[in-house]
This record gives C-alpha cells, sequence and structure tokens, in this order.
C-alpha cells in the first residue's frame, strides 16, 4: 500500500484482528509517515470464515463449513440412492447456492464471548491464528439447499429420503414439529414442495394395541452372516447360444442364466448397528434406538451361529414397523428397493391402512417378548392349536410360554 501523504511504499509495523475487520499500523519507508488503515475483506469464504449455528442448542461449531462433512451426510441420508458422483453433483450445487445466496443475506457475524471462543478453538485444533471477521450461518439452511439441489435434479426419491431425514426432524427452535406418524409423511409427499401428482386419500389409521419391552442384550450373537448379492441375468445376442459342458467360471458362461452370488462374512453387531442407523437417522434418541433395535432382532437369532443376511433386514423391517414409522419408510425404500415414488406412497399407505402392533422400549417393560394369542375358532378360520382359549398377552419368540389346551390340564 502506497502513503497517502508521499506517496511511496510503506511496511506494516502491527496488526490487529476485530471481529469485521482488521487494523494495521503502516509505516512510510521514504519519509516516515505514520498512519493507520481498517481493512474488511468483500464477501466471506465460505470454508475459512463461515461457520455452522445448531438451530437446537443455538451454538457454533468449533470448525469452519466442511465440505466433506455435508457430503457424508448426505450418502448416509440417501441410503445408496445416489452415486458418489450424483452425490458430488448435489453437494456442488448447494456449496454454489449457499455461496452466492446464504451466505450474503443470512450470515452473521460472530461478537464478543462467542467469537473470542471460536477464535481459541480454532487455534488449539489448527494451531494458526485466525485473522478477520467469522460469521455464521444456521444448520438447516445448509440442509435446505441439499433439499433444493435433490428437487431440482429430479432425484425423486433420494429427495424424499433426505426429507424424511432432515424435515421429520423435531426442531421446535425453528417451528419445526418434525414427523411422528407416516401420515405427516404422506402429507408433505403430496404437498406442493413435494410431488402432488401422485396425491391420494390418507386413510384412517385403526387402533392397535402397544407393547413395552426393555431392551436387553441377547445371550449369544451369530458368528457368521451369509450376505447374498444382486441376481445377475446374463444374456447372449446374435444367434442362439451353445451351452458347453461345463462353465469354467461366472465369467464364462455363454448362455442366458442366472448367477447368484453369495459369501459367507463374520458378524459385527457393530456393522449390524451402524446399518441401522442409516434408517433412523435424525430420529428421536437416535443414538439408542439402533442398539435397542438390533437386541430387539438379535433376540430372535439366539443360538444361530449362521444366519441370512435376509434374517437381519426382515428382522429391522419387522421391529421399525412397530417402533418408528418414518424410520420403518427409510429402511423399507432401500431393502425393497423401490424405484418409484408411487411404490412408496403405497408402502406408506399400507402401513396406515394395516398397522403392526406398538412397541415401546421401556426400562419398566418385560425383557422377553410379548404376543396375544389369537382365539381363530372366533374368526371362523378353524383352530390352529386344539381346544385353544384367548389369553393375556404371553412371553413371545425367544421366551415363549405356551398356554395349556384343556386336555392337558385335566
Amino acid at each position: 500500500m502506497q502513503c497517502p501523504i508521499c506517496g511511496s511504499d510503506t511496511n506494516v509495523s502491527d496488526s490487529t484482528p476485530r471481529q469485521a475487520q482488521t487494523l494495521r499500523k503502516r509505516v512510510c519507508k521514504a519519509q516516515g509517515h505514520r498512519f493507520q488503515t481498517e481493512e474488511r475483506r468483500i464477501g466471506l469464504r465460505l470454508t475459512e470464515d463461515v461457520h455452522l449455528r445448531h438451530s437446537g442448542d443455538g451454538q457454533v461449531q468449533s470448525v469452519p463449513f466442511q465440505p466433506e462433512r455435508l457430503q457424508d451426510e448426505v450418502t448416509q441420508a440417501v441410503m445408496g440412492r445416489l452415486s458418489e458422483a450424483e452425490i458430488a453433483d448435489v453437494v456442488n450445487g448447494a456449496i454454489s447456492y449457499l455461496r452466492f445466496e446464504v451466505v450474503p443475506e443470512r450470515a452473521k457475524f460472530l461478537e464478543g464471548e462467542e467469537y473470542d471462543k471460536v477464535i481459541k478453538s480454532r487455534l488449539a485444533q489448527t494451531g494458526k491464528p485466525h485473522q478477520g471477521p467469522i460469521s455464521a450461518i444456521y444448520d438447516h439452511e445448509v440442509r435446505s439447499a441439499v433439499l433444493r439441489q435433490l428437487r431440482i435434479r429430479e432425484h425423486r426419491l433420494a429427495h424424499v429420503l433426505y426429507a424424511m431425514y432432515f424435515e421429520g426432524r423435531r426442531n421446535p427452535m425453528i417451528g419445526r414439529q418434525g414427523w411422528s406418524k407416516a401420515e405427516d409423511v404422506l402429507e408433505w409427499l403430496f404437498s406442493e414442495d413435494a410431488y402432488p401428482d401422485v396425491r391420494t386419500d390418507i386413510p384412517s389409521r385403526p387402533q392397535t394395541s402397544t407393547y413395552e419391552w426393555q431392551p436387553q442384550e441377547p445371550s449369544t450373537h451369530p458368528e457368521f452372516v451369509v450376505k447374498r448379492g444382486p441376481e445377475l441375468l446374463i444374456t447372449v445376442t446374435g444367434g442362439k447360444p451353445k451351452r458347453p459342458p461345463e462353465p469354467e467360471g461366472q465369467y464364462d458362461i455363454q448362455w442366458p442364466a442366472t448367477v447368484r452370488d453369495r459369501g459367507v462374512v463374520g458378524f459385527l453387531e457393530s456393522r449390524f448397528r451402524g446399518s441401522i442407523r442409516h434408517a433412523v437417522l435424525g430420529r428421536p434418541n437416535a443414538k439408542t434406538l439402533a442398539p435397542n433395535v438390533a437386541w430387539w432382532v438379535l433376540h430372535d437369532l439366539q443360538g444361530q451361529r449362521r444366519v441370512d443376511s435376509s434374517q437381519l433386514a426382515n428382522g429391522v423391517l419387522d421391529c421399525l414397523r412397530r417402533v418408528d414409522d418414518v424410520a420403518y419408510l427409510r429402511w423399507v425404500t432401500k431393502r425393497k428397493d423401490f424405484r418409484a415414488i408411487r411404490e412408496f406412497r403405497d408402502e406408506a399407505l399400507g402401513l396406515i391402512s394395516y398397522p403392526s402392533p406398538g412397541l415401546q422400549f421401556s426400562a419398566r417393560g418385560p425383557s422377553h417378548k410379548h404376543v396375544t394369542l389369537i382365539d381363530t375358532d372366533a374368526a371362523g378360520k378353524g383352530s390352529l392349536i386344539p381346544n385353544s382359549t384367548q389369553t393375556t398377552p404371553a412371553p413371545l419368540d425367544a421366551d415363549r410360554t405356551h398356554t395349556k389346551t384343556d386336555d392337558e390340564r385335566t
């Protein structure tokens, strides 16, 4: 910078960073003129000067906005619905929207103790002092930007999955009540912000019983899991293929055939819980819900050293259908490989019309599972158990008890 008095070059003798600007003392090289400047950056750097403020507790993250963390979040939320390239495209679009639309209009500068706290935290983590202003935007602004990009790019099912993760959260601080039932999901799905073209009447939900269960670690765990890969249909065009006497390998097959790929891997409860966390992402008490669901499923598999992956997946389906509608719809979208919004809608409608008995995890509940024994004679379908009578709820599955018949009592 040149001296405003004589036009000579200057040196900086001291710098003092402030919240919104930096004060610099300068000395003229030629005549020794001294003056002070206030320098302010035009615009904020998203990954340097902008932090996220949690909309729940209002706290500011100690590190600036990190695109890689957003990409990881989107990857988990869409549950395999998008490729890596598609996820990167969505995240880049969201970042551009934040940089040019959100930050200039809604970023608020940090001041006072809040500014000093963030500066000290950044210095402790990076070892480099930050000079200049620091601002913050709310985390829900970032997720709204992602939701917007998914809608624009017509990633319909990924859009719905991310909406259940983000819009489904309860956040009274910003006036969001969250989604607790499939009805809430469908109301959003049928709105003008989503997909009104699939709108239909939402049925009323019949009454169901709700049971309590005290989560308890199962006595045994599986040791191995049989994982079954996708079935590959291999065809040959251009004439009728000839079948060789004995195929030498999967890639040597030259006729239309279905090859089933499967393998056996060791069971890890941590990995099983991790897959459940993708379904319960954004749900209330998600940290405890995932292990509770895992234990519920594993109780039915006690004593089985080798299990099929479908046993685990279907057990989670059954449990989530009883526990949390939104988590169930996220899991079932991946498990049943829905390809269209209407398939998702029909599943949600079926969940409302034919709900499963409710289940609550509670420290007061019994440690064994319960089910109601149905009087099949009264239903006109014939007796499944000779001379059976309807009883109060009896232990289910892992710890079943048998209600004696009249013949056994005599």
